[in-house]
């Protein structure tokens, strides 16, 4: 559309050459008079002679908001197709132009051509002889408007181009419909953009630098229902009437682009924003609770809550109606005075959007503060209280902090606003002086778990940085990570905008975080914004991954390298084992810290638990006949190693911390199926002394937690799902027969039911199962074979969120999405010496990796099966991956032969 549009715009000023060959002066009119006054923006261009590195000589923020930058098009355009550089004083002083959102995700611009600027004349007339030999037809009768006659160009393909002379100016659109309404507003028949640009008139600032953009707010709530998919147009009813117009400057750098200006308010009672108009900003603290997962928050600072009461009031009356029907419907039911909620509102509230496991939806958070933490309880547990659904309130106590839920749908919408909609469920907990609010148990989970691992917003330094200094001090303050959010934006948008946002997505990319300050200045809204760039990608010039490290050992190594965290400094350790059965930690400078012999070779994973609970970690471990717990100095903690049970070699062990009270149980099975459950002092647990579920498991018992019930999931090689409670005992419909032989792991996804929690394998037949807490089978698809002999796979995602499957046959692997389409294959040399690795780190992060161990390679590819570098690690074992979102960049650990090393590579491009 893009395309067409800027044809249309050249050809339009070469018509504009055939109509007015002499220079001419026509009658002064301002261009505010014959603007429509349902322009969604107005955008005078700059003087981009003495701007180098202007804003408007790249395609970026016009990539951002509407597309490639039509101005730069047009004289592209002219340059290319008609062998002529235009007067660069067409572009400096005499263009402006206006953008209408004309349909569902289609704009449409109209162009204004000044002719009383010194050049814009001379300029038509250099090619005025280029149009000769162009493809357009004039009409030989225009048709007229209200006594203006509108010449119509066309080609024989059907493209039209529609222009008018309204005084000094040439005014060309390929709108005929916008065409008329210019000349509706001339004559004062229509509505113009003149009451709009007079009110921007009292804003300061509004000067020609590198340009200015002149928002019309009232046009603001259609473009963002207009630009998003129809079923979620709702989530943005919050945004009515934000502002009424606004001007802003753009100024921009090689790393980043800042907006600033102001905004009218709006008088509109719907308008959200005023109600924190009378706030001052503060420094937020909230941020100490986000999860650095989020996608963004929007931060809302009450430094007066009665004024900010009185007037949320006000505007909820407008909502909802005079007698507030969602807040009444509430105390009516419940018997609760609402009211009492307000009281309990500290000096912030934010809301936060956060991912889901399988990145395919996101969910919400509040964060509030509680002024007084004693009545912010007292009405929530009345809450919660009179609205259970059983003979008890749901609560669950997680890491010391207890978890509770409100089973009333609504509740933020009904008490803030539908900027707050959302949140089908409600969990809460209270942290420090901070009302946590979610829509899933699991979701809160992780907001506890982070905060204590200080994986948080507030913690991050480059982050905090950012909230500073954009943020801060705000009355509504906004960040977007666009690192994760461009990840959802094509989910949600309209069929325009997700085709830009998924076929050539590279220029909008280039953005990673966005922030939006407001607050109140003079009875106005100022605004400042700030896009933040990322460092250019150019994965494909590279021949070389970069060494970080590389340690050699006297031995071979055995293990894989697992990636530990040293509790002291934050760092990544790498914890290992070579031949000689010695084990090893290596700093993270590729410094061997210590050395110790374990005299038998370790099974499994190597995992760190927090033992004594005095946030010091040790490293659990495991071989054939003992389980180890060794401190980070290389010795054994006191009570260990434990012993397997007589007559009895360990198969697969694991650690499981119910709660994350760091109140520890330890478990292993036999080769016979039995299972062993231990508490921290080596005691067997009851029901599990032992409980033989008579065949082999094939991996560690695993432990659920769903709604203060804990699951004991174990699955055996004759197909038969086990699921128990702490004591053993079978939930309903459990065990579950899948009917075949399994081989695969179980995949496990955690949801916030029994009913949205999702398990997967796939059996020795080919036969992919997905399945449910509740043992129900919700999918069950026989794969398709290549040929006899093809197997297949599962290959979970390291995260846990989602998974992949491999289909293997002879030489060729086949990599399958959860849909089962196919994603790329490849040839081997041998394939029944292959394993399987899968990082999905974001939506667009993500890597398959193959390790060949016949040739002792791993191959790192991305979704599309485009071999990372073009070449493959050497490594006798599966690599650790990780990845910093901050710098963009991975860390991959290999071991080879008898040495570990260690490489940097930035993130893959887009897919």
């Amino acid at each position: 559309m893009l395309k067409r549009l800027l044809t249309i715009s050249l050809a339009l000023i070469i018509i504009a050459g055939i109509l007015y060959f002499f220079f001419w002066e026509g009658e002064k009119v301002s261009k505010w008079k014959i603007i429509p006054s349902n322009a969604l923006a107005v955008v005078e261009e700059p003087d981009m002679s003495k701007s180098v590195d202007s804003l408007y000589h790249r395609d970026d923020f016009f990539a951002f908001f509407l597309g490639d930058n039509p101005v730069l098009k047009l004289r592209d355009s002219l340059i290319e197709n008609y062998a002529y550089e235009p007067n660069i004083e067409i572009i400096n002083q005499g263009l402006s132009y206006s953008i209408h959102q004309t349909g569902k995700g289609k704009f449409d611009y109209v162009f204004y051509l000044d002719k009383s600027v010194a050049g814009v004349n001379k300029v038509i007339n250099n090619i005025h002889g280029s149009l000769l030999e162009g493809d357009f037809t004039l009409k030989k009768e225009p048709y007229d408007v209200e006594g203006k006659e509108i010449e119509t160009f066309f080609k024989p393909a059907g493209l039209s181009i529609h222009y008018v002379e309204i005084g000094s100016f040439g005014v060309f659109s390929d709108n005929n419909l916008l065409i008329e309404d210019i000349i509706r507003c001339y004559y004062g028949n229509q509505k113009s953009f003149e009451e709009k640009y007079k009110k921007s008139a009292q804003i300061k600032g509004a000067v020609r630098d590198e340009g200015n953009v002149y928002l019309n707010g009232d046009q603001f709530q259609d473009f963002l229902e207009q630009t998003v998919d129809l079923k979620f147009t709702d989530n943005y009813a919050g945004y009515n009437s934000l502002f009424e117009v606004g001007v802003i400057d753009v100024k921009s750098s090689g790393e980043s682009i800042d907006l600033n200006g102001f905004a009218i308010k709006s008088d509109d009672k719907r308008s959200y924003l005023n109600l924190y108009a009378s706030q001052k900003g503060r420094k937020f603290r909230s941020p100490q609770y986000i999860p650095l997962q989020a996608i963004e928050a929007t931060f809302f600072s009450i430094s007066d809550n009665v004024v900010w009461q009185n007037e949320l009031q006000n505007y909820l009356q407008v909502i909802q109606g005079q007698e507030l029907r969602k807040q009444s419907s509430i105390d009516n039911k419940y018997g609760v005075n609402i009211d009492q909620w307000y009281k309990s509102v500290g000096s912030e509230l934010t809301l936060v959007e956060l991912p889901t496991g399988d990145y395919q939806s996101t969910t919400h958070a509040m964060i509030q503060e509680l002024s007084d933490i004693g009545a912010g309880l007292n009405i929530l547990n009345k809450l919660a209280e009179s609205s259970m659904q059983s003979d008890s309130v749901y609560i669950e106590e997680y890491a010391g902090i207890e978890i509770s839920e409100i089973a009333i749908e609504g509740v933020p919408e009904a008490l803030f606003g539908p900027y707050f909609r959302g949140f089908s469920s409600l969990y809460y907990s209270v942290i420090d002086n901070f009302l946590i609010v979610t829509e899933s148990v699991p979701v809160m989970k992780n907001i506890i778990r982070s905060r204590q691992e200080e994986s948080t917003w507030g913690k991050n330094l480059k982050i905090a940085s950012r909230l500073e200094k954009n943020i801060d001090d705000a009355s509504i303050g906004k960040l977007i990570n666009l690192n994760r959010a461009w990840e959802f934006f094509p989910a949600i948008a309209s069929e325009k905008y997700k085709a830009m946002l998924t076929d050539n997505p590279s220029p909008l990319r280039a953005f990673e975080w966005m922030a939006i300050h407001l607050s109140e200045l003079d009875n106005k809204w100022y605004i400042a914004a700030n896009l933040e760039k990322s460092k250019r990608l150019n994965i494909a010039s590279r021949e070389t991954y970069e060494s970080v490290f590389r340690t050699e050992f006297d031995n071979p190594i055995r293990t894989k390298p697992f990636v530990v965290r040293n509790h002291n400094t934050f760092e990544n350790e790498v914890f290992l084992q070579d031949t000689a059965n010695i084990i090893h930690l290596i700093s993270n400078s590729g410094q061997v810290l210590w050395s110790d012999s374990l005299n038998e070779e370790i099974r499994g994973e190597v995992d760190q638990v927090d033992f004594y609970q005095n946030n010091k970690l040790q490293y659990f471990l495991y071989t054939n006949s003992r389980i180890h717990i060794v401190d980070r100095l290389g010795n054994e903690i006191e009570g260990y190693p434990l012993f397997a049970e007589p007559s009895t070699s360990i198969k697969a062990a694991n650690v499981i911390d119910y709660d994350n009270s760091k109140r520890y149980r330890i478990t292993y099975s036999d080769y016979s199926g039995n299972v062993y459950l231990y508490n921290k002092d080596r005691q067997l647990l009851k029901g599990w002394n032992p409980k033989s579920f008579e065949h082999r498991l094939i991996e560690p018992m695993r432990h659920l937690r769903v709604r203060k019930k804990d699951l004991m999931i174990n699955i055996t090689e004759n197909g038969m799902v086990h699921i128990t409670n702490r004591r053993g005992e079978y939930y309903d419909n459990f065990p579950l027969n899948l009917g075949d032989q399994v081989r695969n792991k179980l995949f496990v996804r955690q949801g916030a039911s029994f009913e949205q929690t999702l398990l997967a394998t796939i059996s020795a037949g080919g036969k992919l199962f997905e399945f449910n807490l509740n043992g129900q089978i919700t999918r069950e698809k026989q794969l398709i074979k290549i040929g006899p002999n093809t197997r297949f796979e599962i290959i979970p995602d390291a995260l846990e969120k989602t998974y992949l499957v491999a289909a293997i046959d002879g030489t060729r692997v086949r990599i399958l999405s959860k849909d089962l389409n196919v994603l790329f294959e490849k040839d081997f040399l041998k394939t029944d010496q292959l394993s399987f690795q899968y990082y999905q780190f974001s939506a667009t992060e993500q890597i398959i990796i193959i390790n060949d161990d016949v040739q002792q390679l791993s191959y790192l590819y991305n979704r599309r099966g485009n071999l990372l570098n073009g070449r493959p690690f050497q490594s006798s074992h599966e690599i650790a991956l990780l990845y910093f979102e901050n710098e963009k960049s991975y860390k991959a650990y290999c071991v080879y032969n008898n040495a570990l090393q260690v490489y940097e590579f930035d993130a893959l491009p887009p897919i």
